[in-house]
């Protein structure tokens, strides 16, 4: 089940990849099927991660202790919620929540292309694309979240105890939530500039998606600030 976790992401890392050299290519070269390829890919990408956030959640909710970040960050003694939200509590958790979000982000993006902002899709493609291949890389890399432990390990160590608070639930997926919408904006605002202009349509379409962004980081800087009010 980890070994297909691990390849999961891999693989997301290689679409993601693809996608971007497709929508770079697509952007002197806008080939419908090259373009159609790109979008795809990163789709494809969103699903790999979600498979792999989900082997993790499965990890942490059965004790997998074989995987050094159950071990080291939560416990058989914690109580359910904890075992979900220690799925965030470290480095490795927390990338993984935060490429997952980007890429359910960029796959709604992708498929939420309204026709007149089709000739976008090249530089969208391209700026999504690049964003997510280097969260995946360092997924796959220096913040790697299945990595094993021998001999395996019992009992676990738990999670830190600062964040061991329900606010901890909502609090850090509100935050990088947030922070992923506004990758949208970002990506709009490059497919127009390679595109040489701005319309109406894509102004409606970045300035929904920043309202929302902004909304609900106004909702996640809140809940932060009574986390620590309680912890601290």
């Amino acid at each position: 089940m980890i070994e297909l976790g691990i390849f999961s992401l891999y693989l997301g890392a290689v679409l993601a990849i693809y996608s971007l050299f497709t929508g770079f290519i697509s952007i002197s070269k806008p080939i419908l099927g090259l373009i159609s390829s790109s979008r795809n890919a990163i789709i494809a990408c969103c699903f790999c991660v979600i498979l792999s956030s989900f082997i993790l959640w499965n990890a942490l909710l059965f004790h997998d202790f074989s995987v050094t970040y159950v071990y080291n960050h939560s416990a058989v003694n914690m109580p359910p919620m904890y075992l979900f939200t220690s799925f965030w509590s470290a480095l490795e958790g927390s990338h993984l929540l935060w490429t997952l979000i980007m890429s359910v982000v960029a796959a709604i993006a992708v498929a939420s292309v309204r026709p007149k902002n089709y000739e976008l899709y090249p530089g969208l493609c391209t700026a999504l694309g690049l964003a997510l291949t280097f969260m995946l890389v360092l997924n796959v890399t220096v913040s790697a979240p299945f990595s094993r432990m021998f001999p395996v390990g019992h009992f676990g160590l738990g999670m830190n105890a600062l964040l061991q608070n329900p606010y901890m639930a909502i609090h850090p997926p509100m935050l990088f939530t947030g922070y992923c919408l506004l990758i949208v904006p970002f990506a709009y605002s490059f497919a127009a500039l390679v595109r040489g202009g701005f319309t109406s349509e894509w102004l409606g379409t970045v300035r929904r998606w920043s309202l929302l962004a902004w909304a609900i980081l106004s909702i996640a800087i809140f809940l932060g600030g009574k986390w620590a009010y309680v912890e601290l």
